[in-house]
């Protein structure tokens, strides 16, 4: 069965994961903004968090992606002002088709509250699981535990 995980990172909690899966023979897809974001500040997090509070689109980087390639999709995200990345969600407005594929999405959040993104989530992925990870990076072993349940 070809499992993809798609995510968004830009802390590196979504690259934990997906190194993680890599591990266990799983690739992943890692969206981007066309312009990265080097370095959050505080000034970028106020800004992007008010992007993601009003579900504005952003233009990503090319990638390569055909739904039709995967049995299983499953997704990561972080939590921005309590809602999904807006990259993540722009990926989401473009490929409706892939709902019936994705089992879970996997959202991070240093403080563990996931607030409106799980509401939010439902919107675009009404049967996908929602698992919520508090800071993959310093929690790395409750991280490999949920996502091992998760993927079987």
């Amino acid at each position: 069965m070809n499992k993809l995980l798609i995510y968004y990172s830009v802390a590196g909690y979504g690259d934990q994961i997906a190194d993680y899966l890599k591990g266990r023979g799983h690739p992943s897809l890692k969206l981007d903004f066309k312009k990265p974001i080097v370095k959050m500040s505080f000034f970028k997090t106020i800004r992007y968090g008010w992007r993601a509070i009003r579900e504005k689109s952003e233009e990503l980087a090319p990638y390569e992606f055909d739904a039709n390639k995967f049995d299983e999709i499953y997704m990561g995200c972080p939590i921005w002002a309590g809602r999904l990345a807006t990259p993540f969600l722009s990926f989401l407005q473009v490929h409706p088709e892939i709902a019936p594929k994705v089992k879970a999405v996997f959202l991070c959040s240093a403080s563990g509250k996931i607030k409106k993104a799980d509401e939010q989530l439902k919107r675009f992925l009404p049967h996908a699981e929602v698992v919520s990870l508090a800071s993959p990076k310093s929690c790395l072993d409750e991280m490999k535990r949920k996502v091992s349940q998760t993927i079987l």
